[in-house]
């Protein structure tokens, strides 16, 4: 199973935007939570959830609702 690193940044993309990626480094985590830190508004979202999805490790950093981006575990940032 694909786990959440610390240290990493990973990306989504917009549901709407396919252009458009929100990307977020990961401060902290524990068994059930990782801790966020948002690398375009250079802010700290705070602890979100993880949950288990296709045999890898996903959150969803906005909340949850319809349009929400979901980052997975496989979806690690190159670049920044």
């Amino acid at each position: 199973m694909k786990q959440f690193e610390i240290g990493k940044i990973y990306y989504a993309r917009s549901i709407c935007n396919q252009d458009c990626a929100f990307a977020y480094k990961i401060t902290a985590r524990t068994a059930k939570t990782v801790t966020l830190w948002d690398t375009t508004f250079q802010v700290n979202i705070g602890r979100r959830k993880i949950t288990i999805l296709d045999d890898e490790e996903t959150i969803s950093p906005k909340g949850k609702y319809s349009m929400a981006p979901l980052v997975r575990a496989s979806n690690i940032c190159e670049e920044v």
